[in-house]
């Protein structure tokens, strides 16, 4: 039988996060400015998140999707900080192509 097609998993197959932003620093950030928001309760949000709420209604963009991550938490934040949050996670959450990704792409 000829192979007809190949699926590969993106995050952490073919890609990863150089420099993810972790729990502790969202919950610092967000600490500093005033709002009740730690590390054990932001992960299980965002996970929520990812898991339930995303594959329903998809995000456009990392400031609607951590403003839904925040309403889980019941946190409401200005608009100045959703921003530089959302930021913060666009210059930090970029995938990059693990170095034999290419290369196993390319054979298959």
């Amino acid at each position: 039988m000829a192979l007809k097609a190949v699926l590969f998993d993106l995050y952490g197959t073919l890609t990863y996060v150089k420099n993810p932003i972790s729990s502790e620093e969202i919950s610092e950030f967000l600490l500093r400015r005033g709002y009740r928001a730690y590390p054990q309760s932001l992960d299980a949000a965002s996970h929520y998140v990812s898991m339930i709420d995303y594959p329903k209604q998809g995000y456009d963009g990392w400031k609607v999707y951590l403003k839904q991550v925040l309403r889980r938490l019941d946190v409401e934040v200005d608009a100045d900080t959703l921003e530089e949050l959302a930021s913060l996670y666009q210059k930090r959450r970029t995938l990059t192509l693990h170095e034999d990704a290419a290369i196993a792409l390319r054979k298959s």
